[in-house]
């Protein structure tokens, strides 16, 4: 299974390698090398010859008689396609690395704008192993054929001056018509049709080939290198009188590697990876006393082997594929080990910033006042420092009702352990995020931290598409299957143990209506069998029989009957859809039951491991991470809870009470499940970032897949298997923020992390000419130039020496000097590359293979049986020291400092990380340091009442006893004909009309109109059909009309209090000019409420929105608002006491009534004439 894209790949792979029993092929700190890797078919166009010969069988007595039939071979032509005229990078071309795996170039050094010394030699990584061999540029046949192949390209350093033109080659050598324009590099960028435009002449030659038709609109670009130059580059070294170019020696400039990439960048591709690196032969200048640009050049050798020396111009133009800058710098400068030295104090040594002593987190436990109380006596300075040091910074922050201010912010990163959660009273679940802002009562300050991931994690979601989707789609499983499993409950509940055959219980599964449908079907088949065979009419006797009435108990979602058991019900349901196919909880090596579910947790668990987090919400300012520092920081549980539950509050449309949010909860429940479960067949639970660190360097630019490795305190078993014990993955997350910017994550912390080491990878290594060079100084008794040389130990045999001890230092116990000029142009600043190799394949073959038989002496035998120079054992000997900085903690009572070790190539930093008095787990004991805390669902808001029983049924008692009667066939006589019926009117109604009941009141009442108020307010319409109103199956709605008369103060005196028929108008007439707001419907949006005026009625007409009307078997309601009435103030005396006083004053009107379709207006109780009237249709 391919982790390619995976954000936590580094603890996916780790587990796939423990399912499969698969041990890396190489442990980290291993690399395989390789000369050469030469692809299956080289670049090129090739024929391809199809031809089929079918020989029969001699016994056949056809055979011989019949001449053969002619096979006719069939020719076809393919072409094998590899880079010509450029190579891709991550960054565009600019030479820098990323993780862009489709980019060709990985990375090179030294980094373009970075520095390094004059006497490092240039080199770049390429991801594609094959590609220096993609081409074959020569035809030379080597004697070492077998070791070493030629590349098609050669990495060339320049400088400023070698490749800068004058205005007048740049207007010979390039003309208008040939649309070549300058880069950074000093080359010239054109289309690679337009080569051909360059013509050759006495200052210049293009000897580059032309391209393929479908190449010419490849960009490309050229540069123009010295003749002189070009001889001194391009000639075999060996020759004193060179006649022709030759590229033979580029066969050990090229190689490839097979490293762990285990702790690297590149470790997302695998356990192993394997590149081909490309080296320069040239160095930057040697004598200069300040830094000076180099630009370096990947050329295409096409062209160059065997080319006369004689056609030799000033210039010669030649392809450049790839290309950077950096700075060279003098002697004395810039090194690798100084750089790992000097992280973060600028050349005084180490210093890290650890994280807090406190062995434990300490809840707060208490409230806000109580923790102002513990604060008290404290000055300002002494409280901000204090939240300083818990890593919170000032923001500006805007309150919700618009004032601008400041507040408190901290992200998931702490150099405090922080409480999960804060206290008890704390839960993370929230439907807008801001009841999550946490008041300091001693600084007057808001804590924003919680709220800000909370809307951080909403944001991220709503950002994801397929989790959006996903999770929309599981809250509709759930909250369906919950439901219906709560109204089963309900159901079988109201009858008896055997509820599926009662006939007053309403509730049958899916899946029996969908298995009785066949047995359906038959019945309906047989009917008319079955009559005739009984000699029963066709009446059928069970026509008008009706269920007996059951009580309405409101079973929908918020009855008290429901919603008490949606979240133990949702519990059930959400288990069924977290688990894979064995029945265990999900996770990525299984194949999950529910796919939505499965995307849901796998989004959650990269969100909780920090991924697509803004990096400002690590480092909310540039002062907490410095360059070439080290910061180390506890991951704050409480953050990315709130931002998980940020996430999971999309798609809630049914609850407005976080607590309530069952669905949300349900998935934290078996989200916790899963984290506290041990995976299978692994036997730990799911690892979770607790401890990691921020590095700030420059290395990281100079060496993009730098290793990162941790040591972990031994766990303790008791087990009788404990050596058995499955390791878990030692770093969970390492990603690049930037550039120069690297994030590390881990699940244990001091004094389970004993220590961490940064090496430099095995693919991304300096390569340097030489120890030193060094001029002629009489006064220092060097009679001639030198070159310095440290011969390394290369085991080159079948089973060589891995123990480190015993491998040993530098061949000879330190370094040799040669004459320069042997192995070194110094002039043309260019290695003698076969002189080079043959020098060290002769060193190593002299000291690190001994015959037993002539030596007796007890050093290695046979660890070096090469038996040529190769481009593998060169590299090895001009890779500088594999560096490694060790960070650890300092032993008990020591003091803090730096130190480094005897070897060259290790580097010791002890840092005081406290040793803290934490219990060891056993691995039997190991759960997920992370789980939810959901509050708990207010069940006791919902209590239901008691289920009323089903209704008795009567036991009928025969009267009689039936007696046994012979059948007999009787003959009918046959029926008279049935007379004509009449025809039914228009206005005969065939079944009942169907009724209404109406109530008017404001929105704050139920059944009544004040009439003592004197501001409008909102008059609701409530229009419902009666639960017990007969169904009127043959009819649509497609009209109610609403009548009310206006009035005003003058139109008449005030009603009589005792008398409730009696009539005047409620509603105040608005003035002419003005427009009063239109009423809406409340919830039906098949209605549209229309209003008109007839004088002073107001007509208020509730109308379907199609033609067709409305079914009214369909229908439940019709109600609506009519906003901003004004009602006619009065008031009168009601009531009377024995002694004839008054009582209280009448203040309100109450007006419902029930409206039968088609009668004539009704006088309302109280005196409101309203017309209430229904225009329906029925259905053909």
């Amino acid at each position: 299974m391919s982790l390619k894209g995976q954000y936590r790949h580094l603890t996916l792979r780790h587990e796939q390698r423990i399912l499969c029993d698969e041990v890396p092929k190489l442990q980290p700190g291993e690399a395989q090398f390789h000369s050469f890797y030469l692809p299956s078919l080289t670049a090129g166009l090739y024929d391809l010859t199809i031809s089929q010969t079918v020989t029969p069988n001699k016994d056949d007595p056809k055979h011989g008689k019949e001449p053969p039939a002619r096979a006719i071979p069939v020719k076809r032509q393919f072409d094998v396609l590899a880079p010509e005229w450029s190579l891709s990078s991550s960054d565009g071309g600019s030479g820098g690395s990323g993780d862009d795996q489709a980019s060709t170039v990985m990375s090179v050094f030294p980094a373009p704008g970075q520095t390094a010394q004059f006497r490092t030699l240039p080199h770049m990584v390429l991801r594609d192993p094959h590609l220096p061999w993609a081409r074959r540029v020569s035809k030379q046949i080597l004697e070492d054929k077998e070791k070493n192949m030629i590349p098609w390209f050669a990495l060339i350093a320049f400088t400023a001056e070698e490749l800068e033109l004058t205005d007048d080659e740049r207007s010979t050598f390039f003309p208008s018509g040939v649309g070549a324009t300058p880069n950074e590099n000093l080359g010239w960028d054109l289309r690679t049709g337009a080569i051909k435009d360059i013509p050759s002449n006495d200052k210049l030659l293009n000897k580059i080939r032309e391209p393929a038709d479908r190449d010419k609109q490849i960009k490309t670009s050229v540069v123009a290198v010295p003749g002189p130059l070009f001889k001194k580059l391009f000639t075999d070294s060996e020759d004193p009188n060179p006649t022709q170019c030759d590229v033979a020696k580029f066969r050990f400039l090229s190689h490839v590697r097979t490293v762990a990439t285990e702790g690297t960048m590149s470790a997302i591709e695998g356990d192993s990876g394997t590149f081909s690196i490309v080296v320069s032969h040239r160095i930057g200048p040697v004598d200069v006393d300040s830094a000076t640009p180099v630009m370096v050049h990947l050329v295409s050798l096409h062209g160059i082997d065997g080319l006369s020396l004689s056609e030799l111009k000033e210039k010669v133009l030649m392809t450049s594929l790839y290309s950077w800058t950096y700075t060279a710098l003098p002697p004395d400068s810039f090194d690798v080990r100084s750089a790992l030295q000097n992280i973060g104090t600028g050349g005084k040594g180490l210093k890290v910033l650890r994280t807090d002593n406190t062995s434990t987190p300490k809840a707060d436990k208490s409230g806000p006042e109580e923790a102002g109380k513990e604060n008290m006596g404290q000055s300002l300075e002494e409280l901000v420092t204090k939240r300083q040091n818990d890593g919170y910074s000032i923001v500006r922050h805007r309150t919700i009702t618009g004032e601008q201010t400041v507040a408190m912010y901290r992200g998931p990163l702490s150099p405090t352990r922080v409480a999960h959660p804060l206290n008890a009273n704390v839960s993370f679940q929230s439907n807008f995020g801001t009841d999550l802002q946490i008041l300091d009562p001693n600084l007057g300050l808001m804590d924003i931290s919680y709220a800000t991931a909370w809307q951080l994690g909403r944001t991220l979601a709503l950002s994801d598409q397929a989790f959006t989707a996903s999770l929309a789609r599981l809250r509709t499983t759930i909250h369906r299957d919950a439901l219906a499993k709560a109204k089963e409950d309900i159901y079988k509940r109201l009858g008896s143990a055997d509820s599926q055959t009662i006939d007053t219980v309403a509730y049958h599964s899916r899946a029996r209506v969908v298995s009785d449908i066949g047995s359906t079907v038959a019945c309906l088949n047989d009917i008319n069998t079955a009559l005739h065979a009984s000699a029963t009419p066709t009446v059928c006797t069970n026509r008008w029989k009706r269920r007996e009435p059951v009580s309405d108990l409101g079973l929908s979602l918020r009855s008290n009957h429901i919603f008490n058991q949606m979240y133990s019900q949702a519990l059930y349901v959400s288990t069924g859809l977290s688990t894979s196919a064995d029945g265990g909880p999900y996770c990525y090596h299984t194949v999950p039951t529910n796919t939505d579910y499965a995307a849901v947790q796998e989004w959650v668990l990269d969100k909780l491991h920090l991924a697509n987090i803004p990096s400002h919400h690590f480092i909310p300012d540039p002062s907490y991470l410095p360059p070439e520092t080290i910061r180390f920081f506890h991951v704050d549980a409480n953050w990315t809870d709130a931002m998980v539950d940020g996430a999971l509050s999309l798609a809630n449309h049914v609850t407005d009470d976080p607590a309530e949010d069952f669905c949300r909860s349900a998935l934290k429940a078996r989200l916790n499940e899963y984290l506290a479960t041990p995976l299978k067949d692994i036997g730990y639970c799911q690892q979770m970032p607790t401890y990691g660190f921020l590095m700030k360097s420059q290395l990281l630019v100079q060496f993009p897949d730098i290793a990162v490795s941790a040591e972990f305190e031994e766990q303790f078993h008791t087990r009788e298997d404990w050596d058995k014990a499955k390791p878990a993955a030692p770093i969970l997350v390492q990603r690049k923020l930037a550039s120069d910017t690297m994030l590390v994550l881990f699940d244990r912390e001091p004094p389970g992390l004993v220590n961490l080491k940064f090496t430099l990878p095995a693919h991304q290594q300096t390569f340097v000419v030489a120890a030193g060079l060094h001029k002629e100084d009489r006064t220092k008794n060097r009679m001639q130039d030198e070159i310095e040389i440290e011969h390394q130990k290369i085991f080159a045999s079948e089973h060589p020496e891995t123990d480190p001890v015993k491998r040993g230092g530098w061949l000879g116990g330190g370094s040799k000097t040669y004459p320069m000029g042997e192995l070194f142009d110094w002039q043309s600043r260019t290695m003698r590359v076969v002189e080079y190799a043959t020098k060290i394949h002769e060193v190593l073959s002299k000291e690190m293979f001994r015959d037993p038989k002539e030596d007796g002496t007890n050093g290695p035998l046979d660890q070096y049986i090469e038996p040529r120079p190769t481009a593998a054992v060169f590299a090895l000997q001009l890779n500088e020291p594999i560096y490694t900085l060790v960070i650890e903690p300092a032993p008990r009572n020591s003091n803090t400092g730096t130190g480094a070790k005897t070897r060259k190539d290790n580097l010791s930093i002890s840092e005081d990380w406290e040793h803290l008095s934490l219990p060891l787990l056993r691995p039997e004991q190991r759960t997920s340091s992370f789980r939810f805390h959901p509050p708990p669902f207010p069940a006791h808001k919902y209590t239901p009442s008691a289920l009323p029983s089903p209704p008795p049924k009567p036991l009928y008692q025969p009267t009689n006893l039936l007696s046994y009667v012979p059948t007999e066939p009787i003959i009918l006589p046959p029926a008279p004909p049935m007379p004509a019926s009449p025809p039914i009117s228009p206005d005969t109604v065939v079944v009942a009309n169907p009724s209404f009941d109406l109530k008017v009141s404001p929105i704050e009442y139920d059944s009544f109109v004040p009439t003592n108020r004197t501001v409008p307010f909102d008059l609701i319409f409530s229009i419902l059909v009666p639960p017990t109103s007969q169904s009127t199956f043959t009819y649509r709605l497609t009209k109610l009309t609403v009548r009310l008369t206006l009035g005003s103060l003058d139109d008449a005196g005030l009603p009589s209090p005792d008398d409730d028929q009696s009539f005047r108008p409620l509603i105040m007439r608005k003035p002419k000019n003005s427009e009063p707001p239109a009423p809406t419907m409340l919830s039906n949006l098949r209605f549209n409420v229309l209003r008109s005026f007839d004088g002073d009625v107001m007509i208020l007409e509730v109308v379907s929105r199609t033609a067709w009307g409305v079914d009214m078997y369909t229908l439940k309601e019709a109600s609506f608002v009519l906003p901003m009435v004004e009602v006619i103030p009065w008031q009168v005396p009601f009531g009377k006491d024995k002694d004839g006083a008054e009582r209280y004053w009448r203040t309100w009107v109450q007006m419902k009534s029930e409206f039968l379709m088609g009668e004539s207006p009704l006088e309302w109780e109280h005196g409101r004439e309203v017309l209430l009237k229904r225009e329906v249709k029925a259905v053909p």
